[in-house]
């Protein structure tokens, strides 16, 4: 599992809760939470790179 379904499940799709995403992915809510961080900072190192403001 990656941290692109995570986030989906987080902003896209009713905002689950890192503790209800995780009872769907069946991994534990730290993990979560780190795939969380990591998809976060990916988009906002892209979001710099293509200058969005």
């Amino acid at each position: 599992m990656n941290f692109r379904a995570v986030f989906q499940f987080f902003c896209c799709y009713e905002s689950y809760s890192t503790v209800e995403i995780a009872e769907i992915l069946k991994k534990d809510p730290s993990t979560v939470r780190g795939y969380l961080h990591n998809g976060r900072k990916l988009l906002r190192m892209e979001m710099e790179e293509s200058d969005f403001k």
